[in-house]
């Protein structure tokens, strides 16, 4: 495991709590593009949250009777996750190797994981989640807007985090050269001082 991860490891388990009171509720835009995300999977179907976080979009989809994985490597996250979606199943994973048959999942829900990782991992982990996607599955990918990579103060916690950040365009073209056909690209409105950075929605499909 790279310094970075640790790092950002170490930031996730200190503020869990604390990150979830901040951002279990959510802007209307936001709650939008999850009931878009699902309206486009059978429900009852497969979904795997990347990256799950302590439990929230694991919640909402596993209530409304999706079969919901969640992976994180932070444990005291996944601690807190699966007392706040007991519906859902959880597994200690490092999204970078993804241990998972091929077509297995009917959606993936990637929210926020490309930020904590290095740009350059980017294309080897979205063919991964390729893999992993039946055909005709839909992906869910957020990113926060901006340029470069680093690491940097997240003066909401005090705690230092790596941030890598994206152009519209950037992650699409990332995207399709993986082998997903992007349905939509949104740049929501969200009034919460929370968000320091635009984010950028992508609602793909990986073909038949």
């Amino acid at each position: 495991m790279d310094e970075i991860t640790k790092r950002n490891i170490e930031a996730y388990n200190t503020s869990v709590d604390n990150y979830f009171e901040n951002t279990k509720n959510l802007e209307l835009p936001a709650m939008r593009i999850r009931e878009e995300f699902l309206s486009l999977i059978k429900t009852g179907k497969r979904i795997i949250d990347i990256g799950c976080g302590p439990g929230r979009d694991a919640k909402i989809f596993s209530d409304k009777g999706f079969k919901v994985t969640g992976i994180d490597l932070a444990e005291k996250v996944l601690t807190k996750a699966k007392e706040v979606a007991p519906k859902a199943d959880f597994k200690l994973m490092d999204f970078m190797h993804l241990d998972f048959s091929d077509n297995l999942f009917d959606g993936i829900w990637f929210n926020a994981g490309l930020l904590v990782i290095e740009k350059k991992y980017a294309p080897q982990l979205l063919l991964n989640i390729f893999r992993i996607l039946k055909a005709n599955g839909i992906l869910f990918v957020s990113v926060k807007e901006g340029k470069g990579e680093g690491l940097a103060v997240d003066k909401r916690y005090n705690l230092e985090k790596f941030y890598a950040y994206y152009s519209k365009s950037e992650l699409k073209e990332t995207l399709e050269k993986s082998g997903f056909i992007v349905l939509k690209i949104d740049m929501p409105n969200l009034n919460s001082s929370y968000h320091a950075h635009k984010w950028i929605f992508y609602l793909c499909k990986k073909p038949i």
